[in-house]
């Protein structure tokens, strides 16, 4: 197993409590903590080699991976919050590992949900999944989201152990920043606590459409037929989630489409002949159910089979939320792909105390 760690509070914190318990468990030889340097600051390499140090201290196995490539002229933040994970990714996958622990803490959760509040965004209310499948192969798991950066701090004070603090953390130009400035404590409570509601209607939202999933849909040459079953008034809410994920299979698309957007789709298709297209999909209501192909606007080649579309775009899925993984296994046994690894833990048990 590897753990991020950049020095600071959070995810120092986090290298000692597995220190400790895997320690206990005989197995810290499991452990490989690795540090990414963005070349962004001339710090970095000294903040490295510092995290080094102290898992050498600990009995630790320490990699630094280093950001070599050109860094952009804009978009810079997002480039490195992407060239991070790459490149955990890839230490992760030369260890041989198959599990990614990051210090994300209720804290950075409460920030999460803020700023997705700010955007109306839906099932992205409940914030960071405790789990996450990042290219079938490796799970990102974040044990801290309960836990306060407070309630690190002071056990590493109670520790005697100190922590980096990355000027980025305080530069206003930064959303998260701006909007961590704005929390207090009961403001964070109060977003946490949403996220948590949240996450429960998803999950059960994604419990709802793999059973839609298995009575409602099949393949059926070149198009998904969907049984007008789907779109009953009871399962409203489940068929409207249902079908912005088989849209986004289908279609190829890296995001969901817009939900209200599918909502109104669900009404115009109630008449039998309609015919509407969505997220590079187009969808025709017939006597035999709603038939779903690929838009191939401006191409005379004919769209690939349905199946083929859905197979892709299910092994090649960059990342799947542990909340969504009923959902997605349901399509992968409907579309033959293969089967998802199981969560190396369940929810709340994982390796810390």
């Amino acid at each position: 197993m590897v753990v991020a760690v950049s020095g600071g509070s959070d995810s120092t914190a986090l290298l000692l409590l597995l220190h400790d318990h895997l320690q206990r468990h005989g197995c810290l030889s499991k452990l490989l903590a690795v540090t990414v340097d963005h070349k962004l600051r001339t710090e970095a390499a000294d903040e490295a080699r510092a995290v080094a140090a102290r898992c050498a201290r600990l009995g630790i196995c320490h990699r630094t991976m280093t950001w070599l490539e050109l860094k952009p002229a804009t978009g810079v933040a997002a480039a490195a919050r992407a060239e991070r994970y790459r490149l955990l990714l890839q230490a992760t996958e030369e260890a041989g590992a198959d599990l990614l622990f990051t210090g994300h803490t209720a804290d950075d959760q409460a920030e999460t949900v803020a700023m997705r509040a700010q955007r109306g965004s839906g099932i992205g209310l409940a914030g960071m999944a405790p789990a996450t499948l990042v290219q079938r192969r490796v799970w990102l798991w974040r044990p801290m989201l309960d836990v306060t950066r407070a309630e690190l701090r002071a056990f590493l004070s109670h520790r005697g152990e100190g922590w980096i603090e990355d000027p980025s953390n305080t530069n206003p130009a930064s959303e998260r920043v701006r909007v961590r400035s704005l929390l207090d404590d009961q403001s964070r409570r109060r977003w946490v606590s949403e996220s948590k509601g949240a996450a429960a209607r998803r999950r059960e939202l994604a419990l709802r459409a793999a059973d839609l999933i298995a009575a409602t849909i099949r393949v059926q040459d070149s198009a998904v037929v969907v049984a007008p079953d789907l779109f009953g008034d009871v399962n409203r809410d489940a068929a409207v989630h249902t079908l912005r994920f088989l849209l986004q299979l289908i279609g190829g698309n890296p995001h969901l489409p817009d939900e209200q957007r599918t909502r109104a789709l669900l009404v115009q298709l109630n008449d039998r002949g309609q015919s509407t297209s969505l997220a590079r999909c187009v969808l025709t209501h017939r006597r035999d159910g709603i038939l779903i192909r690929r838009e191939q606007r401006g191409s005379a080649e004919p769209a690939p089979a349905a199946i083929t579309l859905l197979r892709e775009s299910l092994v090649q899925r960059p990342v799947t939320s542990a909340f969504d993984l009923p959902l997605i296994a349901a399509f992968a046994l409907l579309a033959g792909a293969p089967e998802l690894p199981p969560l190396p833990f369940r929810e709340g048990d994982a390796p810390i105390p």
